[in-house]
């Protein structure tokens, strides 16, 4: 029987295997490429600023099969309009939206619940229409003591959003502004990413300015920070983050804002990486296969066993 159970777990192995993030594929980017990918590798590089005309990047998201970007104005953040850009998965600009916002930089980093877009707007968080560009009116507060929300990320699974600023402790609160946990940081955040899914999270992750632009994780219940997992490139600083994997569904991919030195430097969109123990649920269909597979090599590895113990026996 310890040879049954011993097969029984090897096709459970197999069974789950596709729903673990395969550490060896090839990027979805460059096809040709012969090398596999490894974590932290750059799958895209583009120069925003090219893409939209402005040299203020600030956050990012990716929603409804398009990135979204927000910029503090064009050239810097003294003119009086404040942009949201749409931009398709190939790089073309689709939508440039004027800001309904009144604070100097608008909306910082962006994330989404799937529904909405939503922007790190100072005080604020602002709930922003994917359709028309524009605050909806909906709002939630940031902790006292934040002065300014530069940071944000969502979990969906608990409906709550992650926010911090430079030099100030990562919030998690519920959509009335209630802070639930509060995580230990010191890093000078302007972007957030959150992430559930990966071996030992849920995770939180800060793409600080501390030096030029650098990535760091937290694990939002032990609130240990990992250390400094992959830097842009020198001369670059950290703008807005997200986790996602609408771009290749079952590899993690980070997005951040690598926003240029001076003033007229160009700022870029960075695609990483993340390549670790992705572990998925399984679809309905999925779970049905893998019990009848089960089932059906039980019942063969039983037959078998009665036969041998009548052989044996007679």
């Amino acid at each position: 029987m310890k040879r049954i159970n011993s097969l029984i777990l090897l096709i459970l192995s197999f069974s789950f295997q596709p729903l673990l993030a395969d550490k060896n594929e090839l990027s979805p980017v460059h096809p040709g490429a012969t090398a596999p990918r490894a974590f932290a590798d750059i799958l895209l590089e583009w120069n925003v600023t090219t893409i939209t005309g402005s040299e203020v990047i600030l956050g990012v998201t990716y929603a409804n099969g398009y990135f979204w970007f927000t910029a503090g104005g064009l050239v810097d953040s003294s003119e009086p309009n404040n942009y949201l850009y749409q931009v398709s998965t190939a790089g073309t600009l689709v939508n440039t939206f004027i800001q309904n916002t009144t604070s100097e930089w608008g909306w910082r980093d962006l994330t989404t619940d799937g529904t909405y877009l939503y922007g790190s707007d100072s005080t604020v968080i602002d709930q922003i229409s994917m359709v028309t560009g524009q605050s909806t009116g909906v709002t939630i507060p940031v902790p006292g003591g934040l002065t300014v929300g530069r940071g944000l990320a969502y979990d969906s699974a608990t409906d709550h959003f992650f926010v911090a600023g430079f030099g100030t402790n990562i919030f998690e609160i519920d959509r009335t502004g209630a802070v639930i946990n509060t995580i230990t940081s010191t890093h000078a955040t302007y972007g957030l990413a959150f992430e559930r899914n990966i071996f030992g999270g849920p995770y939180v992750y800060s793409w600080h300015q501390d030096d030029d632009a650098d990535m760091n994780r937290f694990q939002t219940v032990s609130g240990v920070d990992s250390g400094v997992l992959f830097g842009a490139q020198p001369g670059r600083f950290a703008g807005g983050a997200e986790t996602t994997f609408l771009l290749n569904p079952g590899q993690l991919q980070m997005l951040a804002v690598e926003q240029g030195s001076g003033v007229s430097s160009a700022d870029f969109l960075v695609v990483y990486d993340m390549d670790q123990l992705v572990i998925l649920i399984p679809t309905l269909s999925q779970k049905m296969t893998i019990v009848f597979l089960i089932l059906l090599m039980s019942a063969g590895l039983y037959w078998t066993y009665r036969r041998r113990r009548q052989a044996a026996s007679a």
